[in-house]
């Protein structure tokens, strides 16, 4: 068994491809077919997204590209594009390399909504509070949704992942600190109402450790 500090690009770069197809075989892994239901009802059919760290396996992008929304991708590692494009070809001209803990290539309220998936646990949280957060609020349009899933707790967490053989290190948020960062940038969380999702969700995930998604919207 080795070690992978999973802040580097280096595990992606080496395991793009076999990250890609493991999720291929494991697409009930993470369930996020209600949450992003509540996602489409808060933006209108056509409405332009951002896969914030999309990955080599683009999941949630081919979804909404394929429900007719004009979406796009950015990943820090080049190869998880490159794996991207080479097995989904309609995703031409949709990905661009972007680290989010730099500041973004977009123009103000450019998106109606953002997803970024288990990403900010490969961050620094003083990068995640001073740039990504706020630079997810920037882009955003009034009324724009964050869909925010992160690994949940304080400080830094090493578990073994028996897929890859590695033991692998992920940063903890907790969400109320998050919630902070992101009010302060104009955006508030999206109440749960009735049996549609909102609020903090929890899960475990397949390395059992606790994971959070939250949706958050633009208000000023």
């Amino acid at each position: 068994m080795t070690q992978s500090q999973d802040y580097s690009y280096e595990f992606y770069r080496s395991h793009a491809r076999e990250y890609a197809e493991w999720w291929d075989s494991h697409t009930d892994l993470l369930d996020l077919k209600k949450v992003g239901a509540r996602l489409l009802e808060m933006v209108p059919p056509g409405a332009r997204g951002l896969d914030a760290g999309c990955g080599p396996a683009v999941k949630e992008l081919l979804r909404f590209l394929h429900g007719g929304y004009d979406v796009l991708g950015i990943d820090a590692v080049e190869e998880n594009l490159k794996v991207a494009e080479e097995r989904n070809p309609e995703l031409n001209g949709r990905l661009s390399v972007a680290d989010i803990s730099q500041p973004l290539d977009f123009h103000d309220a450019y998106f109606d909504f953002i997803i970024c998936t288990t990403v900010i646990q490969h961050i620094s949280p003083e990068a995640v509070n001073t740039v990504t957060l706020p630079e997810f609020a920037r882009v955003l349009k009034a009324g724009g949704v964050l869909q925010l899933t992160f690994k949940n707790g304080t400080g830094v967490t090493t578990v073994y992942d028996k897929i890859y053989d590695l033991d692998r290190s992920f940063q903890l948020y907790e969400p109320e600190a998050l919630l902070d960062t992101l009010g302060a940038a104009g955006m508030e969380l999206v109440p749960k109402e009735g049996d549609s999702p909102g609020g903090v969700m929890y899960y475990i995930d397949s390395k059992g450790v606790p994971t959070c998604i939250l949706l958050a919207r633009k208000v000023r």
